[in-house]
């Protein structure tokens, strides 16, 4: 009698414990199992070995002019040739890191090379988005820039091939000729949103040109009726070989702080006020920032006093990204903008 209550007791205990193992949440044991941050760094620098060593991305392949950690178009393209690693698991990866929010160390560097990577082999990477070297506007196609006054020159002027030695002191102001009116310069004029307004169907069918409000320090730049005739929208490229955009009499330079854009004393070495140029929209350009990588763009649903706003995000050709220098006619969306 005994010995059936023991039974009877065992097999219930053992029905009980079975009860609560095959009731226990599995969501538990698939939490345990997930990936870790570490697990995934190791991973990280492992492709890190691959993508130097296999795929032969060096020094070489880097800019060093950009504000983080970039490749040049030379590094892009050898991730592009290169099979070293599995975009499967990549992806998994990639995917991971971004769901536990991995972050610092080698995700930064690693994680541009494996995003590089995932779009080249998913076939999402466009290799114009790519500087091909530290100078002034190694992205142009232009020919070397003749002298200011000629028949024949090139669209753009020929990039810088080495940067200035760095200043010691504190920077001090450039101090520029005045210019009473429009200057002889041979790459100079109004800078037009060629893809938005007009004829385009974008944006309504008023034409837009790059505007300084008036030509004082910290005066804001916005998007204007184009107007021919108006200094405040005749825009000096490269007078010094250095890459700056000035405007007005005292030939102030763009600046972007941020996301922004105003006028500012030129400074020497100021990457804030160095631009260079690169393909744009349908055959227009864009205008980069050589400190934050960003392009300007009109932002035609947001409306100022008498125009719109101008603002600075990645290069993305969007239609409101597309300008041109309007110095001569010829250029497409130019037309009756050139004076």
């Amino acid at each position: 009698m005994v010995r059936c209550i023991l039974v009877a007791s065992c097999v219930a205990s053992a029905s009980a414990f079975r009860a609560r193992q095959d009731s226990f949440p599995t969501d538990v044991w698939e939490e345990v199992t997930e990936v870790t941050c570490d697990q995934l760094e190791d991973r990280a620098k492992e492709r890190m070995g691959k993508y130097r060593g296999v795929c032969g991305v060096g020094a070489e392949d880097m800019d060093s002019g950009a504000a983080g950690f970039a490749l040049l178009r030379s590094g892009a393209k050898k991730l592009c040739k290169c099979k070293a690693v599995n975009v499967k698991d990549l992806d998994e990866d990639m995917k991971n890191i971004k769901e536990q929010g991995c972050s610092g160390g080698i995700f930064g560097p690693a994680g541009e090379m494996d995003r590089i990577y995932s779009d080249c082999k998913h076939g999402k990477l466009d290799l114009d988005d790519f500087a091909e070297g530290d100078g002034k506007l190694s992205e142009e196609e232009a020919a070397p820039a003749p002298a200011p006054v000629t028949t024949e020159a090139p669209e753009e002027p020929e990039p810088v091939e080495e940067e200035p030695e760095p200043v010691e002191e504190e920077p001090k102001p450039v101090q520029a000729a005045p210019a009473k009116a429009r200057m002889a310069h041979e790459f100079s004029g109004p800078i037009k949103f060629t893809k938005v307004g007009g004829s385009t169907g974008v944006g309504g069918s008023r034409e837009y040109c790059l505007t300084a409000m008036d030509f004082s320090i910290g005066s804001e730049v916005y998007g204007t009726t184009c107007n021919p005739g108006d200094l405040k929208q005749v825009w000096y490229y490269n007078m010094n070989g250095n890459g700056r955009l000035q405007v007005g009499e005292d030939l102030l330079c763009l600046e972007e702080k941020q996301t922004e854009l105003h006028l500012a004393k030129c400074v020497p070495n100021a990457k804030t006020q160095d631009w260079s140029w690169l393909n744009g929209p349908k055959g227009s350009r864009m205008i980069k920032n050589k400190q934050s990588h960003k392009c300007p763009g009109l932002r035609y649903s947001t409306d100022l006093s008498d125009g719109k706003k101008v603002t600075s995000w990645g290069c993305t050709r969007g239609d409101n990204q597309g300008v041109q220098l309007c110095n001569k006619a010829s250029k497409d969306g130019c037309g009756r903008t050139v004076w």
